[in-house]
């Protein structure tokens, strides 16, 4: 008897301790608490409130003025059109950018706004605002007081398919580039000049590699089929992929900011897409500006301040933001950027826009999930290391997880 009344005080005094840490620990850290759940729709603000919020964002390589000036200046234009809406903001060094809003995830703290880079995979959290209920199904902002551009039709159907993760800000694609010749004389240019002009950024091929394998289905025989034609491709030689393509020499695998140098510094030097990119277009990277959940929640009106913040920030374009090789979201500030764009990269850009509008984008980094993570992992050092005769198909079924 005695034995049973200690189990029965030891389950209740879990019981007692679990409740306390639901009501004290658990429950607050919750969006809504307070009584007042997160709302999925525009909320009204108070012209006589003063709604402050957080913005955070990465300190970009520009021409001057500095990137923080630049962000100076559109706080104090914003401020100057949404006087009770106090922006603060913080710039985020690049190198640690990623592992100081994972801490801040983790911690329950995230900033009201996040402006991520281009180069992020989509991002998923808990404490993410919904946003497409605060846009029409045309991808019009249901609020007032938004910014004026509108977003271009491929940035809207990007946002559209992935049910608005966060307000879309730049598009990126991952081009590889030509260059033209008359001969195969082409093949045997070595990487020096290159290297001079500070442009070799992909010493083993592993982001172009990586781009062609955006581009198929995560299936072991399609993988197998964008490997094979990867060995087909040709040498690499020194610190760049090259092989001979429609009498063409060919760079591979480099970022947006890598591909405006390459048209400063290499003038002849024209985007082509990598292999299976005549349906669906070049790999497209999005920097997404996220709107999340402040922590303990400060109330519907102060979401909708961050939303409104968010809007424009997305839709903010300067030129010195082509310097990072990238386009703007907006309609407008697209396509004036694509106005200044030498011929064949305008034409490029066009074309691969208009893939995307018609076809949505492949999207890199590509959001694979953990099995496929793996392959990748498992693969990409032996995919760089080219063997005669690699039966690829069998080492993928060898590779790929166990239903």
């Amino acid at each position: 008897m005695k034995r049973w009344k200690a189990m029965v005080a030891a389950f209740l005094l879990a019981l007692l301790l679990g409740g306390l840490w639901y009501g004290l620990v658990w429950r607050p850290s919750q969006p809504g608490y307070k009584g007042e759940h997160p709302s999925l729709k525009p909320a009204e603000l108070d012209p006589k409130a003063q709604y402050t919020v957080v913005l955070w964002d990465v300190a970009y390589p520009v021409p001057t003025p500095s990137y923080e000036e630049r962000v100076k200046a559109f706080v104090n234009r914003f401020t100057q059109e949404h006087p009770n809406i106090r922006i603060q903001v913080t710039l985020l060094d690049p190198e640690k950018a990623e592992d100081e809003v994972l801490k801040a995830l983790s911690r329950g703290r995230p900033p009201d706004v996040l402006a991520a880079p281009y180069d992020w995979g989509v991002m998923v959290s808990r404490w993410q605002v919904p946003l497409p209920r605060y846009m029409t199904p045309e991808g019009n902002p249901r609020f007032s007081g938004g910014a004026k551009d509108a977003f271009s039709p491929p940035a809207l159907r990007v946002a559209m398919d992935l049910e608005w993760p966060g307000f879309p800000r730049w598009l990126g694609f991952w081009w590889w580039a030509g260059l033209p010749s008359e001969g195969k004389t082409s093949f045997l240019l070595k990487p020096e000049p290159l290297e001079k002009k500070g442009l070799v950024v992909d010493p083993q091929g592993e982001r172009a590699l990586l781009s062609l394998l955006t581009l198929t289905d995560p299936r072991p025989e399609s993988w197998a089929q964008a490997l094979q034609a990867w060995e087909d491709l040709g040498p690499r030689h020194g610190d760049t992929l090259r092989f001979w393509q429609k009498r063409s020499s060919l760079l591979a695998g480099y970022p947006p900011p890598f591909l405006q140098k390459v048209a400063e510094g290499l003038p002849e030097a024209i985007p082509v897409g990598p292999p299976g990119t005549e349906k669906k277009g070049p790999p497209l990277s999005v920097a997404w500006v996220y709107v999340l959940y402040s922590h303990p929640f400060a109330g519907t009106a102060h979401t909708q301040a961050a939303v409104l913040v968010a809007h424009h920030y997305a839709l903010w374009w300067e030129e010195a933001f082509a310097s990072l090789g990238v386009l703007p979201a907006g309609a407008k500030a697209q396509e004036t950027a694509l106005k200044a764009l030498p011929p064949s990269w305008q034409k490029a850009q066009v074309w691969a826009l208009q893939r995307v509008s018609e076809t949505g984008g492949a999207l890199f980094p590509p959001s694979w999930d953990e099995g496929v993570k793996k392959v990748w992992e498992a693969i990409k050092g032996k995919a760089l290391k080219p063997e005669e005769g690699r039966n690829w198909q069998k080492d993928l079924n060898n590779l790929w997880p166990s239903p």
